[in-house]
């Protein structure tokens, strides 16, 4: 770059932050409708293709029973985002990553099974994958009430989905699972090419997103090397309950990994004091929907019910 370009990039950007003697400064009001008439051109020109769903750590229980009624209310949400999009309204598929229950029962598989048969729309494909708190029912229990495999590879109109239920107990994963994984992801991105690859377990991946380093899988250090092979990554996890909207529920690195939040209470990191639960923690229901286009760009909308 020449002096003279350098000269008039400078001189493009000092005319825009208003540098310039002579030069009117924006309003607040006019910045607003800046701001809205840029939002409604990128939202106008971003078309999906396809669109997930994706929550956590809902602890269905039947004392508490607005656990399950915050589940539902998520249906008839993404439902009616998706129905009200003037050009794409289909919801592909819900992840929900772990803790779905908060022990494993059965009658606590059965209330979340029978919110699930009574919103979820047959051009929807479930998702889920165990975590931690399913273990008081253990492995046979989540098979058995769930009707799905520990190991999880499912292809939604062409776009892979690969959870990983913990073993042997915890958030840990074993060596086993992670070559599985890693054959895995081979196999959808020699399918998908450059198409996101959407992965799930339930703990965090240690130091990534928020309360990443309070609430994190023990294997990490498995998985982190694994997911760092593929840019098309995005990796949902779970169980810290950390808030979605943090703005470091999206970590991206060598890869992008999203926090999914809770339904049950929030809690954070210590950074920001002792107490890593806070006041009025209980009115915590977040989850996130995550739209693709046919350029393989990804938005992520963060909703609080």
């Amino acid at each position: 770059m020449n002096k003279n370009t350098i000269h008039q990039s400078f001189s493009a950007l000092a005319a825009t932050a208003g540098l310039f003697t002579g030069f009117s400064p924006v309003t607040k009001k006019q910045q607003k409708r800046r701001e809205e008439a840029l939002e409604k051109e990128t939202r106008e020109a971003f078309i999906p293709v396809f669109r997930l769903a994706v929550a956590s750590d809902v602890h269905i229980n039947a004392r508490d029973p607005k656990r399950a009624a915050r589940l539902g209310r998520m249906f008839d949400t993404m439902y009616a985002y998706a129905d009200a999009h003037k050009s794409y309204r289909a919801v592909d598929a819900l992840l929900i990553v772990g803790d779905m229950t908060d022990s494993g029962a059965d009658e606590q598989y059965a209330i979340l099974n029978d919110i699930v048969k009574n919103h979820i729309r047959p051009s929807t494909v479930f998702c889920p994958v165990m975590g931690n708190h399913e273990f008081g029912g253990g492995h046979e229990a989540y098979v058995r009430n769930m009707g799905e495999p520990l190991l999880l590879h499912k292809v939604v109109k062409g776009y892979h989905i690969i959870g990983m239920a913990p073993s042997p107990n915890d958030t840990w994963h074993t060596p086993a699972q992670a070559l599985w994984l890693a054959r895995q992801l081979r196999e959808a991105e020699k399918d998908g090419g450059k198409k996101p690859i959407f992965t799930m377990q339930h703990g965090h991946v240690f130091g990534s997103v928020y309360v990443s380093r309070s609430w994190y899988t023990q294997a990490s250090f498995l998985l982190h090397p694994i997911y760092a092979r593929y840019p098309q990554v995005i990796n949902f996890s779970g169980h810290s309950h950390g808030p979605i909207n943090h703005p470091l529920t999206v970590w991206q690195n060598r890869y992008t990994t999203v926090g999914t939040g809770t339904m049950k209470y929030f809690e954070m990191e210590r950074d920001i004091g002792d107490e890593t639960v806070p006041a009025g923690n209980e009115n915590a229901a977040q989850y996130h929907i995550v739209e693709v286009d046919a350029d393989n760009r990804v938005r992520i909308l963060p909703f609080n019910l």
